[in-house]
């Protein structure tokens, strides 16, 4: 992804409802933003260098860009269904290392080592741990494997 392809995404910027008409400084892609309520109640958000920036407010969040995004923020249709509502928990952290969760939420169910092989003669599968033909006649006749 070109750095222009990220800068013309929506990211999260802040909870709507921690917004006031101070505002509150943060950083989007490390340029220094501000967040806040104009007179209205509406979320504004603009750039250290004063630029107004475009602003969603959608899921209980306040999305910005620094670009100017193509598409509008993405579906989530269960948001919408009667009866749903936004707990505003603040935010979890989850320290972890990378390896971690790729192998937790791996979608392969085999294992590399549980994989069957083939023989080379027979084509026919057989476990990885079982000893080819010719080394099981060289331990039947005496001779080490």
């Amino acid at each position: 992804m070109t750095m222009q392809a990220m800068i013309d995404e929506w990211y999260p910027v802040g909870l709507f409802s921690q917004l006031d008409s101070a505002g509150r400084t943060t950083a989007l892609m490390g340029e220094p933003i501000e967040v806040a309520c104009d007179a209205d109640g509406n979320a504004k958000v603009t750039g250290g260098d004063g630029r107004v920036l475009p602003v969603r407010v959608r899921y209980g969040h306040v999305w910005s860009s620094l670009g100017e995004p193509k598409k509008e923020l993405f579906p989530i249709p269960e948001a919408d269904q009667p009866g749903r509502r936004f707990v505003d928990v603040g935010v979890v952290r989850v320290r972890c290392s990378p390896c971690v969760p790729s192998r937790t939420f791996s979608t392969s169910p085999i294992s590399p080592s549980s994989t069957p092989t083939f023989s080379a003669q027979s084509r026919t599968p057989r476990s990885r741990t079982t000893r080819s033909r010719s080394a099981r006649k060289k331990t039947r006749s005496g001779q080490r494997r």
